[in-house]
Protein backbone atom coordinates (compact mmCIF):
# COMPACT_ATOMS: atom_id res chain seq x y z
CA UNK A 1 0.00 0.00 0.00
CA UNK A 2 1.81 3.25 -0.88
CA UNK A 3 0.41 6.58 0.48
CA UNK A 4 -1.34 8.89 -2.00
CA UNK A 5 0.59 10.98 -4.01
CA UNK A 6 -1.27 14.55 -4.15
CA UNK A 7 -0.39 17.21 -1.15
CA UNK A 8 -3.07 18.31 0.75
CA UNK A 9 -5.88 21.14 -1.14
CA UNK A 10 -4.79 24.31 -1.89
CA UNK A 11 -6.95 27.07 0.55
CA UNK A 12 -5.73 30.44 -0.34
CA UNK A 13 -2.57 32.33 -0.64
CA UNK A 14 -2.37 35.21 1.81
CA UNK A 15 -0.73 38.29 1.36
CA UNK A 16 -0.23 41.06 3.90
CA UNK A 17 1.53 44.24 3.69
CA UNK A 18 2.73 45.82 6.58
CA UNK A 19 5.54 48.82 6.88
CA UNK A 20 8.85 47.76 5.91
CA UNK A 21 7.62 43.93 5.21
CA UNK A 22 5.17 42.30 2.70
CA UNK A 23 4.57 38.36 4.06
CA UNK A 24 3.03 35.63 1.43
CA UNK A 25 1.41 32.27 3.40
CA UNK A 26 0.20 29.51 0.64
CA UNK A 27 -2.11 27.62 2.47
CA UNK A 28 -2.73 24.06 2.39
CA UNK A 29 -5.98 22.21 4.68
CA UNK A 30 -5.87 25.36 7.05
CA UNK A 31 -2.34 25.31 7.67
CA UNK A 32 0.74 27.26 6.23
CA UNK A 33 2.30 25.52 3.94
CA UNK A 34 4.92 27.99 2.64
CA UNK A 35 6.12 31.27 3.43
CA UNK A 36 8.06 34.48 1.49
CA UNK A 37 9.25 37.36 3.20
CA UNK A 38 10.12 40.55 1.43
CA UNK A 39 12.00 43.17 3.70
CA UNK A 40 12.66 46.68 1.77
CA UNK A 41 16.07 46.38 4.07
CA UNK A 42 17.50 43.06 3.33
CA UNK A 43 16.40 43.13 -0.78
CA UNK A 44 16.66 40.02 -2.50
CA UNK A 45 19.04 39.58 -5.19
CA UNK A 46 18.43 36.66 -6.51
CA UNK A 47 18.00 37.06 -10.34
CA UNK A 48 19.93 40.35 -10.83
CA UNK A 49 22.33 40.71 -13.54
CA UNK A 50 25.53 42.12 -13.55
CA UNK A 51 28.25 43.31 -15.68
CA UNK A 52 30.66 42.14 -13.88
CA UNK A 53 34.87 42.57 -13.57
CA UNK A 54 37.29 39.12 -13.09
CA UNK A 55 39.48 40.05 -10.44
CA UNK A 56 41.07 36.72 -9.52
CA UNK A 57 40.58 33.96 -11.74
CA UNK A 58 40.75 30.21 -9.97
CA UNK A 59 41.56 27.63 -12.69
CA UNK A 60 42.05 24.38 -10.12
CA UNK A 61 38.58 25.07 -9.20
CA UNK A 62 37.16 25.93 -12.59
CA UNK A 63 35.36 29.49 -11.11
CA UNK A 64 36.42 32.75 -10.24
CA UNK A 65 36.41 35.72 -8.41
CA UNK A 66 34.34 38.79 -9.99
CA UNK A 67 33.59 41.90 -8.70
CA UNK A 68 29.80 43.13 -9.20
CA UNK A 69 29.64 46.13 -7.35
CA UNK A 70 28.61 44.62 -3.61
CA UNK A 71 30.85 45.09 -0.74
CA UNK A 72 31.84 41.12 -1.16
CA UNK A 73 33.17 40.02 -4.11
CA UNK A 74 31.02 37.40 -5.91
CA UNK A 75 32.20 33.64 -7.18
CA UNK A 76 31.58 32.70 -10.72
CA UNK A 77 31.38 28.96 -10.65
CA UNK A 78 31.44 28.75 -14.29
CA UNK A 79 34.71 30.85 -15.27
CA UNK A 80 36.43 28.34 -18.01
CA UNK A 81 38.26 30.36 -20.36
CA UNK A 82 37.95 33.72 -18.60
CA UNK A 83 41.01 36.05 -17.82
CA UNK A 84 41.68 38.35 -14.71
CA UNK A 85 40.31 41.88 -15.85
CA UNK A 86 37.93 40.94 -18.43
CA UNK A 87 33.86 41.63 -18.17
CA UNK A 88 31.61 39.23 -18.02
CA UNK A 89 27.90 39.14 -18.03
CA UNK A 90 26.43 37.16 -14.37
CA UNK A 91 23.21 36.48 -12.77
CA UNK A 92 23.25 36.35 -8.73
CA UNK A 93 22.09 32.36 -8.15
CA UNK A 94 23.00 32.68 -4.59
CA UNK A 95 22.76 35.89 -1.85
CA UNK A 96 26.00 36.77 0.58
CA UNK A 97 25.48 34.45 3.49
CA UNK A 98 27.55 33.28 6.96
CA UNK A 99 30.93 35.27 5.90
CA UNK A 100 30.36 33.86 1.93
CA UNK A 101 30.30 36.48 -1.24
CA UNK A 102 27.43 36.09 -3.96
CA UNK A 103 27.31 33.39 -6.22
CA UNK A 104 26.64 33.97 -9.97
CA UNK A 105 26.64 32.22 -12.88
CA UNK A 106 27.05 32.93 -16.77
CA UNK A 107 24.39 30.17 -17.53
CA UNK A 108 21.51 33.23 -16.98
CA UNK A 109 17.44 32.22 -17.15
CA UNK A 110 14.63 35.24 -17.52
CA UNK A 111 11.26 33.84 -16.51
CA UNK A 112 7.74 34.73 -16.75
CA UNK A 113 4.70 32.44 -15.02
CA UNK A 114 4.94 30.22 -17.95
CA UNK A 115 8.31 30.00 -19.28
CA UNK A 116 12.30 30.03 -18.20
CA UNK A 117 13.82 31.85 -21.38
CA UNK A 118 17.34 29.86 -20.88
CA UNK A 119 20.24 31.79 -22.52
CA UNK A 120 22.86 29.85 -24.65
CA UNK A 121 21.18 26.64 -23.76
CA UNK A 122 19.04 25.69 -26.40
CA UNK A 123 15.81 23.04 -26.52
CA UNK A 124 12.65 21.99 -24.62
CA UNK A 125 12.44 21.38 -21.01
CA UNK A 126 9.22 20.87 -18.93
CA UNK A 127 8.39 20.84 -15.54
CA UNK A 128 8.45 17.94 -13.65
CA UNK A 129 5.42 19.06 -11.94
CA UNK A 130 3.36 18.74 -15.34
CA UNK A 131 2.63 14.95 -14.56
CA UNK A 132 0.39 14.61 -17.87
CA UNK A 133 2.44 12.86 -20.75
CA UNK A 134 -0.66 14.14 -22.99
CA UNK A 135 -0.51 17.78 -21.32
CA UNK A 136 3.68 17.75 -21.75
CA UNK A 137 3.66 16.85 -24.89
CA UNK A 138 1.06 19.05 -26.18
CA UNK A 139 2.76 22.23 -24.80
CA UNK A 140 5.79 21.35 -25.87
CA UNK A 141 4.12 20.45 -29.83
CA UNK A 142 3.09 24.23 -28.99
CA UNK A 143 6.90 25.85 -28.32
CA UNK A 144 8.85 23.48 -30.93
CA UNK A 145 7.78 25.50 -33.82
CA UNK A 146 8.62 29.05 -32.47
CA UNK A 147 12.05 29.16 -30.58
CA UNK A 148 15.42 29.31 -32.45
CA UNK A 149 18.08 26.75 -32.79
CA UNK A 150 19.98 28.66 -30.30
CA UNK A 151 17.29 29.67 -27.83
CA UNK A 152 15.98 27.01 -25.09
CA UNK A 153 12.96 27.10 -22.84
CA UNK A 154 11.66 25.62 -19.91
CA UNK A 155 8.11 25.00 -19.61
CA UNK A 156 6.89 25.91 -16.03
CA UNK A 157 3.86 24.42 -14.51
CA UNK A 158 1.56 27.29 -14.61
CA UNK A 159 2.19 26.94 -18.92
CA UNK A 160 -0.63 24.02 -18.25
CA UNK A 161 -3.24 26.60 -17.61
CA UNK A 162 -1.69 29.07 -20.16
CA UNK A 163 -3.24 29.40 -23.90
CA UNK A 164 -1.25 29.43 -26.80
CA UNK A 165 -1.46 32.85 -27.10
CA UNK A 166 0.16 33.72 -23.83
CA UNK A 167 3.01 31.27 -24.55
CA UNK A 168 3.70 33.29 -27.80
CA UNK A 169 3.35 36.23 -25.34
CA UNK A 170 5.69 35.19 -23.21
CA UNK A 171 8.27 34.21 -25.29
CA UNK A 172 8.27 37.51 -27.12
CA UNK A 173 8.26 39.53 -23.96
CA UNK A 174 11.37 37.48 -22.48
CA UNK A 175 13.11 38.10 -26.29
CA UNK A 176 12.87 41.80 -25.92
CA UNK A 177 13.97 41.68 -21.57
CA UNK A 178 16.87 39.63 -23.13
CA UNK A 179 17.55 42.10 -26.22
CA UNK A 180 17.79 44.73 -23.87
CA UNK A 181 19.89 43.91 -21.26
CA UNK A 182 22.59 42.99 -23.95
CA UNK A 183 22.23 46.35 -25.18
CA UNK A 184 22.91 47.96 -21.78
CA UNK A 185 25.75 45.51 -21.39
CA UNK A 186 27.56 46.94 -24.34
CA UNK A 187 27.20 50.26 -23.39
CA UNK A 188 28.18 49.70 -19.22
CA UNK A 189 31.28 49.77 -17.48
CA UNK A 190 31.36 47.18 -15.27
CA UNK A 191 31.07 46.05 -12.46
CA UNK A 192 27.16 47.25 -13.19
CA UNK A 193 23.71 46.55 -12.54
CA UNK A 194 22.37 45.91 -16.05
CA UNK A 195 18.84 43.92 -14.78
CA UNK A 196 16.96 44.09 -11.76
CA UNK A 197 14.99 41.22 -10.90
CA UNK A 198 10.78 41.87 -10.70
CA UNK A 199 9.11 43.32 -7.49
CA UNK A 200 8.39 41.25 -4.69
CA UNK A 201 4.98 41.00 -5.71
CA UNK A 202 5.50 40.20 -9.23
CA UNK A 203 7.85 37.80 -8.53
CA UNK A 204 5.45 35.72 -5.72
CA UNK A 205 2.62 35.55 -8.56
CA UNK A 206 5.43 34.63 -10.88
CA UNK A 207 6.90 31.74 -9.11
CA UNK A 208 5.14 30.89 -5.84
CA UNK A 209 1.28 30.69 -6.52
CA UNK A 210 0.46 27.15 -7.44
CA UNK A 211 -1.86 26.91 -10.81
CA UNK A 212 -5.59 26.78 -9.82
CA UNK A 213 -8.63 28.16 -8.30
CA UNK A 214 -7.68 28.89 -4.84
CA UNK A 215 -8.06 32.82 -4.07
CA UNK A 216 -4.99 35.51 -3.26
CA UNK A 217 -6.33 37.33 -0.54
CA UNK A 218 -4.22 40.73 -0.31
CA UNK A 219 -4.67 43.32 2.11
CA UNK A 220 -2.89 46.15 1.08
CA UNK A 221 -5.15 48.15 -1.71
CA UNK A 222 -1.97 49.39 -3.91
CA UNK A 223 -0.40 45.83 -3.73
CA UNK A 224 -3.51 44.47 -4.81
CA UNK A 225 -3.24 47.12 -7.83
CA UNK A 226 0.16 45.66 -8.78
CA UNK A 227 -0.80 42.69 -8.52
CA UNK A 228 -3.42 43.62 -10.70
CA UNK A 229 -1.34 45.34 -13.43
CA UNK A 230 1.00 42.42 -13.48
CA UNK A 231 -1.80 39.54 -13.79
CA UNK A 232 -3.17 41.34 -16.62
CA UNK A 233 -0.55 41.70 -18.31
CA UNK A 234 1.24 38.38 -17.52
CA UNK A 235 -0.64 35.84 -15.81
CA UNK A 236 -4.41 36.22 -17.48
CA UNK A 237 -5.28 32.87 -15.50
CA UNK A 238 -4.62 35.08 -12.21
CA UNK A 239 -6.76 38.00 -12.73
CA UNK A 240 -9.84 37.03 -10.92
CA UNK A 241 -8.14 34.84 -7.95
CA UNK A 242 -7.29 38.34 -7.12
CA UNK A 243 -9.40 39.16 -4.23
CA UNK A 244 -9.00 42.48 -1.96
CA UNK A 245 -9.23 41.77 1.72
CA UNK A 246 -9.04 45.28 3.44
CA UNK A 247 -9.29 45.61 7.13
CA UNK A 248 -5.85 44.71 8.72
CA UNK A 249 -3.19 42.07 8.80
CA UNK A 250 -4.70 38.96 7.34
CA UNK A 251 -1.99 36.96 9.52
CA UNK A 252 -3.22 38.37 12.46
CA UNK A 253 -6.89 37.96 11.32
CA UNK A 254 -6.42 34.37 10.87
CA UNK A 255 -4.44 33.90 14.02
CA UNK A 256 -1.21 33.07 11.96
CA UNK A 257 1.08 35.01 13.39
CA UNK A 258 1.70 32.02 16.28
CA UNK A 259 2.33 29.27 13.71
CA UNK A 260 5.01 31.66 11.52
CA UNK A 261 6.92 32.26 15.44
CA UNK A 262 6.61 28.52 15.99
CA UNK A 263 8.92 28.15 12.78
CA UNK A 264 11.86 29.78 14.25
CA UNK A 265 11.55 27.40 16.79
CA UNK A 266 14.17 23.98 16.69
CA UNK A 267 11.80 21.97 17.92
CA UNK A 268 8.03 20.45 16.55
CA UNK A 269 5.51 18.76 18.19
CA UNK A 270 4.09 16.18 16.18
CA UNK A 271 0.45 14.39 16.78
CA UNK A 272 0.39 11.28 19.03
CA UNK A 273 3.17 12.59 21.19
CA UNK A 274 6.35 12.68 18.94
CA UNK A 275 8.16 15.70 17.91
CA UNK A 276 11.27 16.99 14.97
CA UNK A 277 14.53 18.64 16.42
CA UNK A 278 15.37 20.71 13.57
CA UNK A 279 19.30 22.23 13.96
CA UNK A 280 21.09 23.92 10.43
CA UNK A 281 24.73 24.08 10.41
CA UNK A 282 27.20 25.23 8.04
CA UNK A 283 26.89 22.14 6.05
CA UNK A 284 23.69 20.35 6.41
CA UNK A 285 20.71 20.57 8.00
CA UNK A 286 19.83 17.75 10.58
CA UNK A 287 15.71 16.86 11.18
CA UNK A 288 15.34 14.13 14.20
CA UNK A 289 12.39 12.47 15.05
CA UNK A 290 11.22 11.80 17.80
CA UNK A 291 8.97 8.85 17.77
CA UNK A 292 7.50 9.80 21.37
CA UNK A 293 5.88 7.18 23.12
CA UNK A 294 5.26 3.86 21.56
CA UNK A 295 3.45 0.86 22.81
CA UNK A 296 5.05 -2.63 22.22
CA UNK A 297 1.93 -4.28 20.92
CA UNK A 298 2.22 -3.86 17.40
CA UNK A 299 5.54 -1.96 17.92
CA UNK A 300 6.92 -1.77 13.92
CA UNK A 301 3.25 -0.76 12.64
CA UNK A 302 3.37 2.13 15.49
CA UNK A 303 7.14 3.12 14.62
CA UNK A 304 5.74 3.44 11.25
CA UNK A 305 2.65 5.28 11.88
CA UNK A 306 4.57 7.88 13.96
CA UNK A 307 7.44 8.03 11.20
CA UNK A 308 4.71 8.77 8.70
CA UNK A 309 3.31 11.60 10.77
CA UNK A 310 7.02 12.64 11.13
CA UNK A 311 8.07 12.90 7.54
CA UNK A 312 4.64 14.71 6.39
CA UNK A 313 5.39 17.27 8.80
CA UNK A 314 9.16 17.75 8.21
CA UNK A 315 8.01 18.64 4.49
CA UNK A 316 5.96 21.18 5.76
CA UNK A 317 8.27 22.40 7.36
CA UNK A 318 11.35 22.23 5.54
CA UNK A 319 9.27 24.26 3.23
CA UNK A 320 7.81 26.59 5.45
CA UNK A 321 11.26 27.28 6.11
CA UNK A 322 12.37 27.32 3.33
CA UNK A 323 15.27 24.57 4.08
CA UNK A 324 17.86 24.20 1.61
CA UNK A 325 21.05 22.28 0.74
CA UNK A 326 21.92 18.76 1.89
CA UNK A 327 19.13 17.75 4.45
CA UNK A 328 19.55 14.57 6.91
CA UNK A 329 16.71 12.67 7.83
CA UNK A 330 16.64 10.70 10.99
CA UNK A 331 13.83 8.36 11.83
CA UNK A 332 12.62 6.23 13.72
CA UNK A 333 14.03 2.94 13.29
CA UNK A 334 11.54 0.22 11.45
CA UNK A 335 13.11 -2.89 9.65
CA UNK A 336 10.45 -4.01 6.80
CA UNK A 337 11.82 -2.19 3.66
CA UNK A 338 8.34 -1.94 2.62
CA UNK A 339 7.71 0.25 5.54
CA UNK A 340 10.49 2.44 4.65
CA UNK A 341 9.29 2.94 1.52
CA UNK A 342 6.33 4.49 2.60
CA UNK A 343 7.82 6.77 4.54
CA UNK A 344 10.13 8.13 1.27
CA UNK A 345 6.72 8.25 -0.36
CA UNK A 346 5.28 10.19 2.37
CA UNK A 347 8.08 12.96 2.49
CA UNK A 348 8.40 13.19 -1.08
CA UNK A 349 4.72 14.09 -1.75
CA UNK A 350 5.32 17.47 0.39
CA UNK A 351 7.50 18.45 -2.30
CA UNK A 352 4.73 17.77 -5.09
CA UNK A 353 4.30 21.64 -5.95
CA UNK A 354 7.56 23.16 -4.67
CA UNK A 355 9.30 25.18 -6.89
CA UNK A 356 12.75 24.63 -5.83
CA UNK A 357 13.95 21.08 -7.10
CA UNK A 358 14.96 18.56 -4.57
CA UNK A 359 16.15 15.24 -4.45
CA UNK A 360 15.19 12.32 -1.68
CA UNK A 361 17.48 9.11 -1.77
CA UNK A 362 16.62 5.77 0.34
CA UNK A 363 16.19 5.40 3.71
CA UNK A 364 19.46 3.77 4.97
CA UNK A 365 19.87 0.47 7.32
CA UNK A 366 20.12 3.28 9.63
CA UNK A 367 16.80 4.61 8.90
CA UNK A 368 18.40 7.88 7.78
CA UNK A 369 17.02 9.65 4.44
CA UNK A 370 19.32 12.00 2.66
CA UNK A 371 17.86 15.03 1.01
CA UNK A 372 18.72 18.01 -1.02
CA UNK A 373 16.85 21.25 -1.69
CA UNK A 374 17.58 23.76 -4.07
CA UNK A 375 18.12 27.10 -2.87
CA UNK A 376 15.70 29.79 -4.15
CA UNK A 377 16.42 32.32 -1.78
CA UNK A 378 17.11 32.92 2.27
CA UNK A 379 15.75 30.92 5.08
CA UNK A 380 13.23 31.83 7.33
CA UNK A 381 16.42 31.71 9.57
CA UNK A 382 18.81 33.77 7.58
CA UNK A 383 15.89 36.54 6.76
CA UNK A 384 14.49 36.54 10.65
CA UNK A 385 17.18 35.58 12.76
CA UNK A 386 20.47 36.42 14.35
CA UNK A 387 23.91 33.83 14.13
CA UNK A 388 22.21 32.23 17.30
CA UNK A 389 18.98 31.55 15.95
CA UNK A 390 17.11 34.03 18.00
CA UNK A 391 15.33 36.81 16.11
CA UNK A 392 16.72 39.48 15.16
CA UNK A 393 16.33 43.13 16.24
CA UNK A 394 14.84 44.13 12.88
CA UNK A 395 12.35 40.79 13.26
CA UNK A 396 11.15 42.22 16.54
CA UNK A 397 10.85 46.19 15.69
CA UNK A 398 8.82 45.17 12.30
CA UNK A 399 6.53 43.14 14.99
CA UNK A 400 6.41 46.09 16.81
CA UNK A 401 5.06 48.23 14.13
CA UNK A 402 2.77 45.77 13.31
CA UNK A 403 1.34 45.83 16.88
CA UNK A 404 1.26 49.78 17.16
CA UNK A 405 -1.37 49.58 13.81
CA UNK A 406 -3.36 47.13 15.40
CA UNK A 407 -3.37 49.10 18.58
CA UNK A 408 -5.02 52.12 17.02
CA UNK A 409 -7.07 49.75 15.26
CA UNK A 410 -8.41 48.53 18.24
CA UNK A 411 -8.54 52.10 20.30
CA UNK A 412 -9.46 54.40 17.52
CA UNK A 413 -8.64 58.56 18.43
CA UNK A 414 -5.45 57.36 20.50
CA UNK A 415 -1.78 57.35 19.52
CA UNK A 416 0.46 54.21 20.54
CA UNK A 417 3.65 54.85 22.16
CA UNK A 418 6.40 52.13 22.19
CA UNK A 419 8.71 51.14 25.15
CA UNK A 420 10.89 48.90 23.70
CA UNK A 421 14.87 47.16 23.97
CA UNK A 422 17.76 49.37 22.97
CA UNK A 423 18.89 47.02 20.26
CA UNK A 424 15.08 47.27 18.60
CA UNK A 425 14.70 51.29 18.99
CA UNK A 426 18.39 51.23 17.13
CA UNK A 427 17.08 48.77 14.49
CA UNK A 428 13.56 51.16 13.87
CA UNK A 429 15.67 54.23 13.68
CA UNK A 430 19.06 52.30 11.32
CA UNK A 431 17.93 49.95 8.66
CA UNK A 432 14.44 50.02 9.47
CA UNK A 433 13.66 54.05 9.28
CA UNK A 434 11.11 53.85 6.23
CA UNK A 435 9.45 51.46 7.88
CA UNK A 436 8.96 53.40 10.96
CA UNK A 437 8.22 56.59 8.68
CA UNK A 438 5.83 54.98 6.74
CA UNK A 439 3.81 53.96 9.97
CA UNK A 440 4.37 57.50 11.54
CA UNK A 441 2.14 58.20 8.17
CA UNK A 442 0.05 55.51 8.39
CA UNK A 443 -0.97 56.80 12.17
CA UNK A 444 -1.01 60.24 11.18
CA UNK A 445 1.56 61.57 13.43
CA UNK A 446 5.31 60.07 14.31
CA UNK A 447 5.89 57.23 16.31
CA UNK A 448 7.20 57.84 19.95
CA UNK A 449 10.02 55.43 20.39
CA UNK A 450 10.83 54.95 23.90
CA UNK A 451 14.07 52.64 25.29
CA UNK A 452 14.08 50.48 28.34
CA UNK A 453 17.36 48.50 29.19
CA UNK A 454 14.98 46.21 31.63
CA UNK A 455 13.04 44.84 28.83
CA UNK A 456 13.41 41.71 27.06
CA UNK A 457 12.97 41.24 23.17
CA UNK A 458 9.65 39.96 23.55
CA UNK A 459 8.69 42.48 26.33
CA UNK A 460 7.10 45.01 23.73
CA UNK A 461 4.97 47.62 25.24
CA UNK A 462 2.14 49.92 24.06
CA UNK A 463 0.87 52.70 26.01
CA UNK A 464 -2.31 54.55 24.05
CA UNK A 465 -2.05 58.17 24.64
Amino acid sequence: MSEAPNLPPLDAVLVTSSPGEMRALIMRAGRPWALHIDRPSRPNRIGDIHLARVTKAEPGQGGAYVEIGEPRGAWLDDARGVSEGEAVPVQVVREASRGKGPRVTRRMALASRHLVFTVGRPGIATSRRIADDAIRQQLQGLVMGRIQPSEGIVLRAAASEASEAMLDHDLDHLRRLWAAIGERAREARPPALIHREAPAIDRLLRDAVPPGTAPVRIDDPSVHASAGRYAASHAPALASRLVLAPGGDLFEAAGLEAEIEAALEPEVPLAGGGSLAIEATRALTAIDVDSGPVRSHGKEANLLAANLIAAAEASRQIRLRNIAGLIVLDFANVRQTSARARIVAMLRRGFADDPAATEIGAISSFCVALMSRQRLGPSLAEIACENDGRPSAETWGLAALRRALSAVTATPGRQPRLTLPPAIVAALEGPLLAALDETGERLGAPLTLLADPALRPADIRIDMV
